[in-house]
């Protein structure tokens, strides 16, 4: 209780004060007192519908000082502790007082944006990371009969394999939401069906993002806009068929996992008889306990994480952001949930393991103060698309917490960190190429300066 009192006060305070770099933080600290509070009665209530790898014989201990819980508990407190951090480090931060002064570090922070901000732009580098995803797929990607495998460029494989999908469904809804021509529209849609369409011929969760941005964006319209009537009518039909669209987008990746697979089998995937009816909302109800029972699975990998860690050294290894042939590591054979080594272990479960409450802490905090202050960077350079982008990274880094290895954990705050370092090094680049044409935007008349004709 004393945790959802203090993530219910954040909320009110950062509604009502705007502070949009604390999203990041208290989005992780929800997630994680949702799974501590709730996620042992949803497994124990939906385990039989089979929506993850573990077995339903495995029960998740409901007490309220169970390891998972505790676990979980101590990083949502710790990422609360993130954004007070957060917000003590922004009021040190000396802030311009002359309106000239904040006048020159606006126009000089519009002057370096770079144009990857546009619509087209957006397309463009999500179309670029959709290539080097389809390299790393290798041309099993068109027909495969085994889960994850793939023989395409192993190094774009592990560079992309979750990081392009993440991106491409932020750009889609941030396409989608901007206001921009039909064309540059047209093209953001087809390019995200591509994804769609490649990621459910892969059985990977993530296909469920895209037409999970679509509802994001058609939501966000629909408060902007206001439609009334037929307009409106149309708005909640086109997110009702969408939320239809995510359901049936779980059942096939679920599917695609157990039977052969690829972009050649979608026909097959599509007409399996368990997909429920458009127009028949309680046939939905399976599908939608697999989806839970596949996201609370966590609360169970984290409990017997907690117990069976792998050793501090390994966590501490798989760290490293190279690729584990050149750094020269095992990333997985340690991190297995014995007996059933096709299961990874979790990383809130294991750090919570060797490192206890105070590690636990001290690690989602840095993580929630990642993400907050790349969230007030590129918020006070009005670049929203990077600002969603900072924001699904760190809830992602968080959430996959609680059912994947030091690895992944690792490789997706590395990102959230490298982020705005990028972001910085490009926007200096492009201020070199675009400097010459630069024109300054007051034009001041020497004669505004009292120089006459003959001085000049």
């Amino acid at each position: 209780m004393a945790v959802a009192l203090l993530i219910a006060i954040l909320g009110m305070w950062i509604i009502r004060g705007r502070h949009r770099w604390a999203w990041p933080g208290l989005a992780a600290a929800s997630f994680m007192w949702f799974v501590a509070t709730f996620g042992a009665y949803l497994w124990n209530a939906s385990r039989e519908f089979r929506g993850s790898g573990i077995p339903p014989t495995l029960a998740a201990d409901a007490a309220e000082g169970s390891p998972a819980a505790s676990a979980l508990f101590w990083a949502s407190v710790g990422s609360l502790v993130g954004v007070v951090a957060t917000g003590w480090l922004l009021s040190l931060r000396r802030m311009p007082t002359d309106p000239a002064e904040q006048a020159q570090v606006d126009d000089a922070s519009d002057r370096s944006a770079v144009a990857i901000m546009r619509p087209q732009w957006l397309t463009a580098t999500s179309a670029a990371l959709f290539v080097a995803w389809v390299l790393g797929q290798g041309p099993s990607l068109w027909s495969r009969d085994t889960y994850l495998h793939a023989d395409g460029v192993s190094i774009l494989l592990t560079a992309t394999a979750t990081p392009a999908p993440l991106v491409g469904a932020t750009a889609l809804a941030a396409s989608l939401v901007v206001r921009t021509s039909r064309s540059t529209l047209a093209w953001a849609g087809g390019l995200g069906a591509a994804w769609w369409i490649c990621t459910l011929a892969v059985g990977t969760r993530l296909a469920v993002a895209f037409p999970l941005a679509v509802v994001v964006a058609l939501v966000v319209r629909l408060v902007r806009t206001r439609p009334r009537r037929w307009h409106l009518v149309a708005h909640l039909a086109g997110v009702y068929f969408v939320v239809y669209l995510v359901i049936v987008s779980f059942g096939i990746t679920l599917v695609a996992r157990g039977n052969p697979h690829g972009i050649l089998r979608l026909p097959e995937l599509f007409a399996w008889d368990g997909h429920p009816g458009p127009f028949h909302v309680v046939s939905w109800v399976p599908i939608v306990l697999r989806m839970i029972s596949s996201v609370t699975s966590g609360y169970v990998i984290t409990q017997h994480s907690v117990l069976h860690p792998a050793p501090a050294e390994v966590l501490w290894l798989n760290a490293n952001p190279l690729p584990q042939s050149i750094a020269g590591i095992d990333a997985y054979s340690y991190e297995r949930m014995m007996p059933y080594h096709w299961v990874p272990l979790s990383m809130a479960g294991e750090w919570y393991g060797v490192y206890g409450a105070v590690g636990q802490v001290a690690l989602f905090a840095a993580v929630a103060i990642v993400g907050s202050l790349s969230v007030d960077y590129f918020w006070s350079r009005k670049h929203t698309f990077l600002v969603a982008l900072a924001l699904v990274v760190t809830v992602f880094t968080v959430a996959i917490s609680i059912q994947y290895p030091s690895r992944w954990f690792w490789r997706l705050l590395s990102i959230s960190v490298a982020l705005p370092w990028a972001y910085a090094v490009c926007a200096w680049g492009w201020s070199l190429i675009r400097s010459p044409r630069v024109r300054p935007r007051h034009r001041h008349r020497l004669s505004d300066a009292g120089v006459t004709r003959a001085q000049r």
